[in-house]
């Protein structure tokens, strides 16, 4: 594995997803954050948001992939799921993207999103391994390679923040309550998630599931991230991260 290739395809992900995340911050279903009294937000488009944050981000990785060796063959994920080669001439690269995970959250008070990503790189024998992965929320980075132990954790801003590299978890405490995390938002998921409420009655629940949230169980007080449907590529990235660690 070559370690600076890595750094660099990890550097060109961190960099597609504050592209993103600056889309998603200022998009135009958001142009208007200050309500009258009375009014709500009735949510934003989230499938014309997915969209968007996609071209945003594919338009920062192709504009740095003389980073990587201009190896990039393609760019796929929720928004663009494609066929792919079963053998790629080595070196060669494909990026893995959901660019708005958490796009009920977002639609509706523009908090617990992420975009998450991870890049895939043909070695001697022709086939596709991991090579970086990066889960972006509006406040934190997360950042795994497949040569380093543990995974890097920093600011969103500033860019060139100095990282943390964790291996380990937070130790839990007696003086903090339990704490899990799963997705209860949509209305599919609220038969099994007031059940879990129930079981878990004196834990504190947060009604959000997925990448957005399962980092923190490693970085923060965090104690538990449930996953309670069938999970593609691109929606396991936090669990990578976290298992990179003694989650």
């Amino acid at each position: 594995m070559d370690v600076n290739a890595s750094e660099r395809s990890a550097e060109v992900l961190r960099g597609g997803a504050r592209a993103t995340l600056r889309y998603l911050a200022t998009s135009h279903g958001w142009d208007r954050i200050a309500l009258a009294e009375g009014e709500f937000h009735t949510g934003d488009d989230p499938i014309k948001a997915d969209r968007e944050a996609q071209r945003v981000f594919e338009q920062f990785v192709y504009a740095n992939r003389h980073l990587i060796d201009n190896s990039v063959y393609d760019i796929v994920g929720e928004e663009s799921i494609r066929a792919l080669p079963t053998e790629f001439e080595p070196g060669t690269r494909v990026i893995v993207v959901d660019p708005l995970d958490g796009s009920t959250q977002w639609a509706i008070f523009s908090h617990a999103f992420c975009v998450a990503a991870y890049c895939l790189v043909s070695g001697a024998d022709r086939s596709l391994k991991l090579e970086s992965a990066v889960v972006a929320t509006p406040q934190h980075t997360f950042t795994w390679r497949a040569d380093a132990v543990g995974f890097e954790f920093r600011p969103l801003h500033p860019e060139n923040a100095a990282p943390i590299v964790t291996q380990s978890a937070v130790e839990e405490t007696p003086y903090v309550t339990p704490s899990i995390a799963f997705t209860a938002f949509k209305p599919k998921d609220r038969k099994a998630a007031v059940q879990l409420m129930e079981a878990f009655s004196d834990w504190n629940v947060m009604p959000i599931g997925g990448n957005p949230v399962t980092p923190y169980v490693v970085t923060s007080g965090l104690t538990a991230a449930l996953t309670l449907r069938p999970q593609a590529g691109w929606d396991a990235v936090g669990i990578l991260l976290a298992s990179s660690a003694s989650a």
